[in-house]
């Protein structure tokens, strides 16, 4: 399992925390498990001897003493995770739980690292990359060594080796050339990221604008307020339409053929 559905979908037969555990969105200190002893998914945990739970430092704190409570619950034994058998994988240099508008110390406060059941734990570090391709066994390196600050000035910069930057427009030197051989697998296989939202945008939009003109399809959402008259005239369609939250696409969505298209939430949960 994992806390997130992207990472979940990575693993064979993965679940998400939230669908395993009975998780609640959001995710409070004094939030408690939905599944109940006698629920199919309870009956299910109890027949579950070891749990695998993949990119665990994204998780705050909360998710796993939840899951302590819960599975004491369940196998009424007072010892960690009702004596289950929990193991935990990830980089504590990647991707850390979030506390909106929280402060630093908040954020790192919500870190697994700083809950109590933390020293029950025996850590086992991994140290060979088996994932990188031998090719690029300096530039692995080279991330390591910034997730582990030693590439800093003193200014907290890094500076990146020769080679690294990219003197012509980004969008045609990564996508230009797979665009004009039509090798429309090679683009869905490449990327490039980005950390505000509104440089995806005009990036995707660069994407779409490379592809061949002919059979551009304009797709808008349709937007309505469900509580209330009262609610209805307050938030107007064209309010609702000027909204572009970021887990959502825009209200106004231009595609191509050809255009790659990421699903990001699964609306049917059968």
């Amino acid at each position: 399992m994992a806390f997130t559905g992207i990472a979940a979908i990575l693993l064979p037969e993965g679940r998400t925390c939230h669908k395993t555990l009975g998780l609640t969105v959001p995710l409070y200190s004094d939030s408690n498990s939905t599944i109940t002893p006698n629920s199919k998914q309870g009956k299910k945990l109890l027949e579950t001897d070891v749990f695998i739970w993949d990119e665990a430092p994204m998780a705050p704190k909360y998710a796993l003493e939840i899951m302590d409570r819960l599975l004491r619950d369940l196998t009424k034994v007072d010892e960690p995770f009702g004596g289950k058998i929990l193991l935990l994988g990830g980089d504590f240099r990647q991707l850390l739980p979030v506390r909106k508008n929280g402060t630093r110390a908040e954020c790192i406060n919500l870190s697994i690292k700083n809950s109590g059941l933390w020293e029950k734990f025996e850590t086992l570090s991994l140290i060979q990359n088996m994932r990188a391709d031998p090719d690029e066994a300096e530039f692995a390196e080279f991330l390591l060594k910034i997730g582990e600050a030693k590439v800093n000035d003193i200014y907290d910069n890094i500076e990146f080796p020769e080679g690294f930057e990219v003197e012509t427009d980004l969008v045609e030197e990564i996508f230009g050339h797979l665009i004009q051989q039509k090798r429309y697998h090679d683009v869905a296989s490449s990327a490039i990221l980005s950390a505000r939202n509104a440089d995806v945008d005009e990036l995707n939009k660069q994407v779409v604008d490379l592809l061949p003109c002919g059979g551009e399809r304009r797709y808008t959402s349709v937007d309505t307020a469900s509580d209330g008259e009262a609610l209805q005239e307050l938030l107007t369609q064209e309010y609702l339409n000027s909204l572009n939250p970021a887990s959502l696409p825009p209200h106004e969505l231009n595609l191509k053929k050809n255009t790659v298209v990421m699903l990001i939430r699964n609306m049917s949960q059968s």
